[in-house]
């Protein structure tokens, strides 16, 4: 399911977020609308990427305010890197999402950033919805949240 198009997801998260919908309605409308834009993009049409597959705060390991590892590749595959590139706005605030995007710039078209943008609030979606039991999980989801859309 990871780095997979778009459009092989878009089912599973439209109805994920009809359920945020339940609770919070204007959220799940400006995430999906975020999502849309992502599916709507054109898709990667390169050669499949090696992904990590699940980039987020809990799978880096930082020292010293810089990062030392990426642990947990349980989930390695091959195909958009859109897919990885969401951690622009899973892991970083807007200077760091600066910073990590100039120094991608020459390696990925502003479709893959829409596409990545997607996969960050398919990801808030996700862990709004799927959370109940993890409350660091929704708060991840939250911060996730509100990074993609104050992004736009």
């Amino acid at each position: 399911m990871r780095g997979v198009p778009l459009t092989a997801r878009d089912d599973d998260l439209v109805a994920a977020a009809g359920r945020l919908a339940v609770h919070s309605p204007a959220l799940a409308d400006a995430l999906g609308a975020l999502w849309s834009e992502g599916v709507a993009a054109p898709a990667h049409t390169g050669p499949p990427r090696w992904l990590h597959g699940d980039l987020h705060p809990g799978n880096l390991i930082v020292h010293d305010g810089g990062l030392a590892a990426i642990v947990d590749f349980g989930d390695t595959t091959a195909g958009d890197p859109a897919y990885d590139l969401g951690a622009a706005w899973i892991v970083f605030d807007e200077a760091g999402r600066d910073a990590f995007r100039a120094v991608l710039a020459d390696a990925h078209d502003d479709a893959a950033w829409v596409r990545a943008r997607a996969w960050a609030a398919a990801m808030a979606i996700i862990l709004l919805t799927r959370s109940d039991d993890r409350p660091e999980y929704a708060a991840l989801g939250a911060e996730i949240a509100a990074e993609t859309l104050g992004d736009r």
